[in-house]
């Protein structure tokens, strides 16, 4: 049977094979909508009709109640395959603890997860392993064909480089050398000016930085001024009351042009 078709029917299954089948155990103490949840979300396989032989649909055989289905689900410790209703008849809860054992390898903290890959047949896997060792071979072989082929280019690639060397020695190539030379000047060209654009902006950089730094040394000098004079108005002298004044109007001028700026 065609992969996509067989994919096709378990997802069809997975909609309607919610509900326990009663085939295999006669007593279930699992919750089902629970499960039902577990199987559209594809985290447990649906509850299949079991199959005592195998057929095109069922082909995977339970560690368990050896009856055949289409897909299992796989231990996540040892991956064994084990049908929906046999995981939930070892496990009814609906969470997992550090106590719950294996029974293949009977490992702490048994759970399992949904896998369509389990829907092979032993035959497929056999020559999928013949397939698998001929292709390692032709990679090899591929491997040893592009390893001779790169020798060789090497060997052609030393060949023309001494025979360019001896042409250029003799001239032949004085133009393409000249063209050469002139791009890398223009490169170390473009690298000098770029620096210097860099310097440059590094410079102004620092120029304004000093210059917001002054600005507000001397705007915190202002307000430190205003807050002394302003602490002490009733002792203020007339001088000291002219001089406050000035501070204040300065103050507002410089708010205002960092405002406006």
């Amino acid at each position: 049977m065609n992969k996509q078709k067989l994919k096709n029917y378990i997802e069809s299954c997975r909609l309607k094979n919610t509900q326990p089948t009663y085939e295999i155990y006669d007593k279930i103490s699992w919750d089902c909508e629970f499960v039902k949840k577990q199987i559209l979300q594809k985290k447990l396989s649906p509850l299949f009709l079991p199959s005592e032989n195998s057929t095109k649909l069922a082909n995977c055989v339970c560690s368990i109640c050896y009856y055949y289905f289409p897909i299992l689900n796989k231990a996540s410790c040892c991956g064994k395959g084990i049908c929906a209703e046999c995981y939930l008849q070892i496990q009814p809860k609906k969470k997992t603890t550090s106590k719950d054992l294996c029974p293949f390898c009977r490992k702490n903290n048994f759970q399992v997860k949904y896998n369509f890959r389990e829907a092979k047949s032993t035959k497929r896997k056999k020559k999928t392993k013949k397939l698998q060792k001929t292709k390692e071979k032709v990679k090899l072989a591929r491997k040893k064909e592009r390893e001779l082929f790169e020798k060789q280019m090497e060997k052609i690639k030393t060949k023309l480089l001494k025979q360019r060397e001896t042409e250029l020695k003799k001239g032949l190539y004085d133009e393409d050398l000249k063209k050469i030379q002139e791009k890398e000047k223009l490169r170390d060209k473009n690298k000098v000016i770029f620096q210097l654009q860099k310097q440059n902006q590094a410079k102004i950089d620092q120029e304004n930085n000093e210059i917001r730094e002054k600005k507000k040394l001397e705007n915190e000098s202002i307000s430190e001024r205003i807050q002394r004079l302003m602490s002490s108005l009733d002792e203020l002298s007339n001088e000291e009351r002219d001089e406050l004044e000035e501070l204040m109007l300065e103050q507002v001028l410089r708010l205002s042009l960092e405002q406006n700026n």
